[in-house]
């Protein structure tokens, strides 16, 4: 049928890019950029310890743990972590990113890296 050549089209279309970072609590990141999956949605995670600094992290999620809190540790603390989802390419991206000239061409927004093993959760 003539549909046939558009499906791989359709699927590419609901796949999305969006900016990695492991967790820190170093207050930012140099972010990559990955593939998410079909069913997930770009995140910016953010986590707080009674007395104690954020935590934050990014990258892709099933769309279940959207706005939930969960318990993570992180350096042997425990963050009640909260998961802030977002629609669309690169959605969950620094809120005021440094100019491309002063972080190099390793942490260009234009770099596509696709993680081992396929999207991170």
């Amino acid at each position: 049928s003539g549909l046939g050549w558009c499906l791989p089209c359709m699927a590419m279309a609901v796949s999305k890019y969006c900016y990695f970072c492991d967790i820190s609590n170093l207050g930012s990141c140099v972010s990559t950029t990955i593939l998410c999956g079909e069913e997930e949605d770009c995140y910016f995670g953010q986590g707080s310890a009674s007395g104690l600094g954020h935590v934050t992290n990014r990258g892709c999620v099933e769309g279940l743990y959207c706005g939930r809190e969960q318990s993570i540790t992180y350096m042997e603390i425990t963050y009640s972590f909260i998961t802030h989802c977002c629609e669309g390419n690169l959605c969950n991206g620094v809120p005021e990113p440094l100019p491309d000239r002063l972080l190099g061409p390793a942490c260009s927004q234009d770099q596509r890296q696709l993680p081992a093993g396929g999207p991170n959760h």
